[in-house]
């Protein structure tokens, strides 16, 4: 998810060596960021599985199979995100779209 191939929002990358972990990252000016390490793996290889992203004002939030797997802090301003792109092994992914929603998130201020 990002802007284009010299800015991406937040890069996930499942990775199956070992026990399995997942790599997260952002790609600003052209340069990866320092990666993230989630040293848990959500997927089995064959196995479907549903994946979730959303968007929130301070991270993005992944979902596995309707459970909260991790949450990755925005590196770059959430508001310019603009696509997505899946590539891969990924067989047959369905995409369903529940939304983008623009503009400033509101605020609860406290009822008086």
């Amino acid at each position: 998810m990002g802007y284009n191939d010299n800015e991406i929002a937040f890069h996930f990358n499942p990775r199956f060596e070992g026990s399995g972990y997942v790599v997260c990252n952002t790609k600003q000016l052209g340069t990866w960021g320092p990666e993230e390490k989630k040293m848990q793996m959500p997927f089995q290889k064959g196995s479907p599985f549903e994946i979730c992203f959303e968007v929130e004002s301070s991270a993005f939030k992944v979902m596995v199979n309707k459970n909260i797997f991790m949450e990755y802090a925005h590196r770059l301003p959430f508001h310019k995100f603009n696509g997505i792109s899946i590539k891969g092994g990924t067989v047959h992914p369905a995409l369903v779209p529940r939304g983008w929603v623009w503009g400033p998130v509101p605020s609860v201020a406290p009822a008086v």
